[in-house]
C-alpha cells in the first residue's frame, strides 16, 4: 500500500495534476499542503489528522495516498505532524490531547486562510486519536466545518482505556514508558490529565454537519482489552439523532446526514 500510494502521488505530480509543498504552521507544526495544479476558482479542502504516535503521512502512507486521490478530484488537503510526532521537534512526552487540539486548530485556521481555499467548503478527517481531535474542532461553532469523517476514531471510552495500568506510574514518576506494539513511547503526567473527563460523544452531538463514521469490526483489542468496536461505533452513532436505527444505518435529520460504515 505504501509503494502504491507513493507511485500514485508521483504520477500525479509528474503529470502536473498536483503541487505538494512543506509548510510550517505557527512556527512549530510541520505540515504538507497538497493542491491541484492549475485549478480555477477556490478549492474545497480537507484537514487530515493522524492517529496516536503516528505521523502526517500515516501508516502505509495512507494519508499521502488519500491526498493524491483528493487532488485528482480537485480537493486540496493539509496533513500535519502533532507535537512529538513525525518531523516535530517537540519531545513526545510533552504531547497532550489538549495541545493536539491546539495544533489542529492552528492548522485549520491556516488552511481556511489560504488564498486557494474556499473557507465555506472545509472538511475534517481524523484517524484514531486524530478522530477525537477532529471532533473537538467540529464541536466548536466558530469553525466553519462542513463535513466530518472519523476513521476508527477514539471515543471517551477508549481514551479512558489508555489510562489503565499506566497512569499511576506517570502520576508517581512524571513520565511512563508505554509499548504500543508498533512503537514504544513516553507519556507524561500532563497527557493523562488532558484526557480526563473528555466527553467526545457529547461533543460530536454539537456538530450538525454531514458526518461519516468508518470502523472495522475485527479490530485487535490486545492493547486495549476493554475496547469493543460495536459499542464504540454506537456511542457516536447514537449522538442524539432520534432516527438512529442501528450500527449500519444512515441517519438523516434536518438536512444533516450521518453515515455509519463498518467492515471486517
Amino acid at each position: 500500500m505504501k509503494k502504491l500510494g507513493w507511485l500514485l502521488f508521483c504520477a500525479l505530480v509528474s503529470s502536473g495534476l498536483a503541487v505538494e509543498s512543506s509548510v510550517t504552521i505557527a512556527g512549530t507544526i510541520p505540515g504538507t499542503l497538497s493542491l491541484p495544479n492549475n485549478a480555477s476558482g477556490k478549492l474545497p479542502a480537507v484537514l487530515l489528522l493522524h492517529g496516536f504516535a503516528s505521523q502526517k503521512d500515516e501508516v502505509g502512507d495512507m494519508y499521502k495516498s488519500l491526498a493524491a486521490k483528493l487532488v485528482a478530484q480537485g480537493i486540496a488537503s493539509l496533513r500535519i505532524d502533532f507535537q512529538g510526532s513525525g518531523d516535530s521537534k517537540i519531545p513526545f512526552e510533552q504531547m497532550t490531547f489538549t495541545n493536539q487540539v491546539s495544533d489542529a486548530q492552528a492548522a485549520f485556521d491556516y488552511l481556511k486562510g489560504r488564498p486557494e481555499v474556499d473557507a465555506a467548503r472545509l472538511g475534517l478527517l481524523g484517524f484514531s486519536m486524530g478522530g477525537g481531535v477532529a471532533i473537538k474542532l467540529a464541536a466548536n461553532a466558530a469553525n466553519p466545518v462542513k463535513s466530518l469523517a472519523l476513521w476508527s476514531s477514539t471515543s471517551s471510552r477508549s481514551l479512558a482505556d489508555i489510562e489503565v495500568g499506566s497512569r499511576a506510574t506517570a502520576e508517581k514518576e512524571g513520565v511512563v514508558d508505554v509499548d504500543l506494539g508498533f512503537t514504544k513511547i513516553k507519556l507524561g503526567k500532563a497527557f493523562y490529565n488532558s484526557i480526563q473527563n473528555q466527553n467526545l460523544e457529547a461533543d460530536i452531538g454539537k456538530f450538525r454537519g454531514n458526518t461519516m463514521l468508518v470502523y472495522g469490526t475485527a479490530l485487535s483489542t490486545r492493547q486495549f482489552p476493554k475496547f469493543q468496536p460495536g459499542q464504540h461505533v454506537q456511542a457516536f452513532a447514537q449522538r442524539g439523532l432520534p432516527e438512529n436505527q442501528g450500527q449500519n444505518s444512515r441517519l438523516v435529520q434536518r438536512g444533516v446526514r450521518t453515515t455509519v460504515m463498518t467492515g471486517r
